[in-house]
């Protein structure tokens, strides 16, 4: 029986390890990593060592680090962040020590760069000048890559996995023009990877090397021959430039090409990643080349559009970076990659999902899908209450340089009570929106989990800015037709909905309420589908509230009552300590449902429960504080 068990045992083990799906590779970039040394660095101590166990447990033993040197436009210096002896090189930086430190300790491969000449993004390869400078730039490529090479290979001779080109390829326009041009560029650009190929070949023909192209689906094509106004190549066109490229790229058999999905970036819709990623996969193949091809994961998600079109008013409506994207969207990149790579790299796990730089669910969720091949189907909860401030935009408007004549009100939304198994992802505000005669649900603000990238404790989203103007709807948008003029403005009243989305990507929607400017606060209790309009009370007319001075820190520490005295109000609202926490005694004179609210000295609500209380005397515990104000105001109400 003990034999048969341990069959049993084994034989489990080997399934669950058939069924996993292993993230090969990452990206990393050292602006990131190279703190997490450093005496002041405020995150976790022993970060390397967490972020170690989280890339063994995914699967990932290769990182590429491309950030090696770079030439900026009219410099004639290159800079660089290791100790680079070669001409016209200023060394700034040395944080390429770390990445190969840390790969030695925990046993990674490490890709490195090999430089890039940021005038290449206003290159054409079919203009001969600017062909000329592009091969000057690969040779300098290849100096790099030999000194790169006998300095860390010299030292990590087991770690240094070989090189990556930092020169990024897109379906630029040119993939348009005819078989010609379109063959002219592929062709000299694949000109310029064999100079590097032959410097590698050179220096160690067993090093692999590594790029990474992106493409743009243009939404305005028309047609599969139209690159639509923006010019991107076609899903054809992109598909035959890459043949052509493969066709006279000198590529080996440990070479790599991972190109983008470009999903975070913006570039892909989720539904388009399929064909493109099956295009690059059939011009490998039909061009013979021997590379082999990998997939480059983006698992970051940016802000919708319509908050980037000017970066001074995107503050207001929600995070203006690059977020984790929900779990749920990784999972399909990640079965598109299945079915069309041979292996999955990622931009950038580090960055977004670890457990180091963000909550923990992300993780947590994404582990149990490579894992199982499952999502989460438990959906979020609504919060307990919202309360919304409704205020002049005067001070948020000059701190983000705008004027009066753009934003005429600001909404800051507060929220508590919002909770999943693993985590909230994101929290918006949303409502139908008219567009071609159809609705569509529409975002017209957002908070997302934040991440520690400066080493703060990971927290899930807990409040947000709406603003809107009664002028202008499409101040600031380059094409004042596009839907985007509908948001975020809006004109008089509308109803909205409140979504919370958790990190797998499920949503639930509040019932549908009417937001307008009152000059007030209003609270929205989902759960009793009621709105209690009421003003932020003076300071010297609290009534039924209670102001204490406090040292209420956000790591938990105990209320310090003004002179250390227990501190009654009018209405027999007392606060009471009890040896171990800090209560809330309260006198119910009618049995019901009573709701407890705490407030900041802004009037914005940072706790609500509801508490189900009898006729008689009754101690509610205080929470933590989560903002560490100063004083703050208790309110106790009868709800039904």
């Amino acid at each position: 029986m003990k034999l048969l068990n341990k069959l049993i045992i084994a034989l489990a083990a080997t399934q669950a390890l058939a069924g996993f799906i292993p993230i090969e590779g990452t990206f990393i970039q050292a602006w990131m990593y190279a703190r997490w040394d450093e005496p002041d660095y405020i995150g976790p101590k022993d970060a390397w060592d967490q972020e170690a166990s989280y890339w063994k447990s995914i699967g990932i033993n290769q990182v590429i680090d491309g950030d090696i040197a770079y030439k900026n436009p009219g410099e004639s210096n290159w800079r660089a962040c290791y100790e680079s002896k070669l001409d016209s090189v200023v060394v700034e930086c040395r944080d390429k020590d770390i990445i190969f430190e840390k790969a030695h300790k925990y046993g990674w491969k490490v890709y490195i760069g090999m430089g890039v000449d940021n005038d290449w993004w206003n290159w054409d390869l079919t203009n001969d000048e600017h062909y000329e400078k592009f091969k000057a730039a690969m040779m300098k490529a290849g100096a790099f890559a030999h000194e790169l090479y006998d300095i860390y290979n010299t030292r990590y001779p087991e770690n240094f996995g070989g090189f990556y080109s930092v020169y990024e390829v897109w379906n630029h326009n040119k993939q348009n023009y005819g078989d010609s041009i379109r063959n002219l560029y592929a062709e000299r650009l694949a000109e310029g990877f064999n100079i590097v190929i032959d410097s590698l070949n050179k220096i160690d023909p067993t090093k692999p090397l590594l790029f990474s192209q992106f493409a743009t689906d243009d939404p305005y094509a028309t047609d599969i021959s139209d690159g639509g106004p923006y010019g991107f190549g076609t899903l054809e066109n992109n598909e035959k430039f890459w043949t052509r490229f493969y066709e006279v790229a000198q590529f080996r058999d440990q070479d790599k090409n991972l190109p983008m999905d470009a999903v975070g970036g913006g570039g892909q819709l989720i539904d388009s990643v399929e064909p493109w990623t099956k295009a690059y996969g059939d011009a490998i193949k039909n061009s013979g080349s021997k590379i082999d091809y990998y997939a480059n994961i983006e698992s970051f998600q940016q802000p919708p559009y319509h908050f980037l079109y000017d970066t001074k008013r995107t503050p207001l409506y929600g995070r203006n970076y690059n977020s984790p994207a929900p779990v749920g969207r990784f999972a399909r990149q990640i079965a598109v990659a299945q079915r069309h790579t041979k292996g999955i790299f990622n931009f950038a796990f580090s960055h977004f999902h670890s457990p180091v730089n963000s909550i923990r669910g992300y993780y947590e969720v994404l582990l149990n899908y490579l894992q199982t091949q499952k999502g989460d189907e438990v959906s979020p909860t609504l919060p307990d209450s919202i309360i919304i401030i409704d205020t002049v935009a005067k001070n948020i408007a000059l701190s983000n340089e705008l004027g009066y004549d753009v934003i005429d009100s600001v909404f800051k939304f507060y929220w508590v009570g919002a909770k999943d198994d693993h985590g909230i992802h994101r929290v918006k505000l949303n409502r139908m929106v008219e567009v071609n005669g159809t609705l569509q649900d529409s975002t017209f603000a957002y908070s997302v989990s934040v991440s520690t990238t400066s080493g703060k404790v990971a927290h899930e989203p807990d409040s947000m800015y709406f603003a809107h103007s009664t002028g202008r709807e499409c101040i600031g948008l380059q094409y004042p037709e596009e839907e985007d003029c509908y948001n975020p403005r809006y004109k008089g009243e509308a109803d909205y909905r409140f979504v919370v989305q958790d990190v797998w990507g499920n949503e639930t929607f509040s019932k549908p309420f009417t937001l307008k400017s009152t000059g007030g606060r209003t609270t929205i209790i989902p759960e009793l589908d009621t709105i209690i309009m009421y003003e932020i009370p003076a300071k010297d007319t609290l009534r039924s509230y209670f102001a204490i001075d406090s040292a209420w820190a956000k790591e938990g520490s105990k209320p310090n009552p003004i002179n250390n005295q227990t501190q009654w109000t009018k209405n027999g609202l007392r606060i009471l300590f009890d040896g171990n926490a800090w209560k809330i005694q309260y006198r119910v004179y009618s049995a019901g449902e009573y709701g407890l609210s705490i407030y900041s000295p802004t009037g914005a609500r940072t706790y609500y429960k509801r508490h189900s209380l009898k006729v008689g005397s009754h101690e509610l515990p205080l929470p933590n504080n989560q903002l560490g104000y100063s004083r703050f105001y208790v309110r106790i109400e009868k709800l039904r």
